[in-house]
């Protein structure tokens, strides 16, 4: 099922600036040799399938509060890295939410994100889906250590550099090999060691890159044992049930972000750059809080998805309590 966001992507930048703009905001991004530039960096995690915020006493996250803090930061700004480490995709055997993984790649597509990790819950719909709907939205998934078996190749982008405000950032992704795989992506895919293949990625974008990110598909032990591990790595975003820490925390001369699950949280991170040189790390989780402001198209698009979900779930039901009523054979 194909959602309706991607008809708004070719505007998105445009309304965002036009918008400033009109708000008598300045959008003028600070240029890399002309002093101190911060190269803002917001990343999710772990989204496990959720869209909207959750049913706290106080509604914390959701997608359409990702895009706020997206685009007031871009305002503020200028420019930004936005990056997913993975484990977003809902359950695969959970099959009538299977409409919301196209939807999450439409939304990432608009927002403009970067980069996508890519965890053992997207390989679980096997690598045509996902390229399928990484293509259409233009996106890059990411990963640096999973290999197609078919092909001996690695199976998405092995690294990606993207210049903000001026800055070279480079991008890369490790997965866990120890996590048990859906039988269709162990199948289809090699999992290499993460250490070893970080060492040699972090080598050849440190010729090429000035700031260094890696989406650490690891759990957060693993995450900050490679950072401490490898040298190199300016910022770690922890996935796979990373766990919540209020501020980043700095291991060795990296700082790792871990922003918990269900994009109720959403990592804020900030490297200031002189010349070619990181000077400063500065990371925090901002919570996803009624406060933070909601993209209203996307809000509604969200409401219309659960909405319709939720009705082909009751109609389902339904008939499954009808043909149990009237010893009829499911799904005939």
């Amino acid at each position: 099922m194909r959602s309706n966001v991607s008809a708004f992507s070719s505007s998105a930048g445009a309304s965002l600036v036009a918008a400033a703009l009109l708000l008598g905001l300045a959008v003028v991004p600070a240029t890399a040799g002309s002093g101190p530039v911060t190269v803002p960096i917001l990343s999710t995690t772990d989204a496990v399938g959720e869209l909207k915020p959750c049913g706290c006493h106080t509604p914390k996250g959701g997608l359409a509060r990702v895009a706020g803090l997206v685009d007031s930061t871009r305002i503020k700004y200028g420019q930004a890295l936005l990056v997913d480490a993975g484990d977003f995709a809902p359950d695969v055997t959970r099959t009538f939410e299977r409409p919301k993984l196209d939807y999450q790649f439409d939304v990432m597509a608009l927002l403009g994100y970067d980069a996508v990790g890519v965890g053992d819950r997207e390989l679980a719909y096997g690598l045509a889906t996902l390229r399928g709907l990484a293509a259409r939205g233009k996106l890059t998934l990411v990963s640096s250590n999973v290999i197609e078996k078919a092909t001996g190749k690695p199976a998405f982008a092995t690294t990606k550099i993207v210049k903000v405000n001026g800055v070279k950032v480079g991008v890369f992704g490790v997965l866990d090999p120890a996590l048990e795989l859906k039988p269709t992506a162990a199948g289809e895919v090699t999992v290499l060691d993460p250490l070893a293949t970080a060492q040699e990625v972090v080598a050849k974008l440190r010729k090429e890159a000035d700031v260094v990110v890696c989406l650490a598909h690891l759990g957060r032990v693993g995450g900050e044992d490679l950072a401490a591990q490898v040298p190199g790595i300016d910022v770690v975003i922890l996935s796979h049930q990373p766990g919540v820490v209020a501020e980043g925390r700095r291991v060795n001369a990296s700082v790792t972000v871990a922003s918990g699950q269900q994009i109720q949280n959403m990592g804020t991170t900030f490297v200031t750059v002189q010349g070619k040189t990181v000077i400063d790390v500065k990371s925090y989780n901002k919570v996803l809080m009624p406060e933070v402001g909601e993209r209203s198209d996307i809000a509604r698009m969200t409401k219309e998805l659960e909405d319709r979900i939720n009705e082909a779930q009751k109609q389902a039901q339904a008939a499954a309590t009808g043909a149990a009523a009237t010893g009829a054979p499911q799904g005939k």
